[in-house]
């Protein structure tokens, strides 16, 4: 918590896609420049098996650290801070991070759902946040610490997605965004 009210609080997400057996995982690393790579984890992503893609699971990630984030905020009444959130895909940082389209189609896209969830939480999290592309699978002369992150978090969700938990169950599921809303209709039948 001291990092995020600090403005020194980094974070990496990453995700595992497997085409053969549609598995995806997704994981995230928290860091700062003091207290290196102190928090991570990994879940499931879940949907269609049609529809797992490695976009989902990277999508998972970035959404697991605005949970995170949220609910450190939300405990602690954290009403100021600052965290660099890096992901190496491009596509998924200009979906969460743009701008989202007026209309019907932006919900016409893969994984509108965890889109729209991100979106909320962006837009509840009362803390700064910059966001950055890193090159993935970085290993050159010009490595830094982001790159070090994605490497762990590449292991991370792979290592979940291969070989998850013993006994872990991804039926169970974490609570809801207070902005999270179900629309139902009442159609009369003649």
């Amino acid at each position: 918590m001291e990092e995020l009210q600090f403005k020194s609080l980094l974070a990496c997400s990453d995700g595992s896609h497997c085409s053969i057996t549609n598995t995806v995982s997704h994981s995230w690393v928290f860091a700062s420049k003091v207290r290196r790579d102190f928090a991570k984890g990994a879940g499931p992503d879940n949907s269609l098996p049609t529809l797992m893609s490695s976009f989902c699971s990277e999508l998972g990630g970035l959404l697991a650290i605005f949970y995170i984030i949220y609910r450190i905020c939300q405990y602690y009444d954290v009403k100021d801070g600052k965290v660099t959130i890096y992901c190496d895909n491009k596509g998924a940082l200009s979906k969460v991070f743009g701008t989202p389209q007026a209309g019907i189609t932006p919900f016409l896209s893969t994984d509108c759902d965890l889109i729209e969830l991100s979106h909320q939480f962006l837009q509840t999290l009362p803390v700064t946040y910059i966001y950055e592309w890193v090159k993935g699978h970085n290993d050159g002369k010009d490595k830094q610490y982001k790159h070090t992150l994605n490497h762990i978090a590449d292991e991370v969700a792979s290592g979940h997605r291969t070989h998850p938990p013993q006994g872990f169950t991804s039926k169970s599921r974490p609570l809801s965004h207070p902005g999270h809303k179900v629309h139902v209709t009442k159609e009369v039948l003649s």
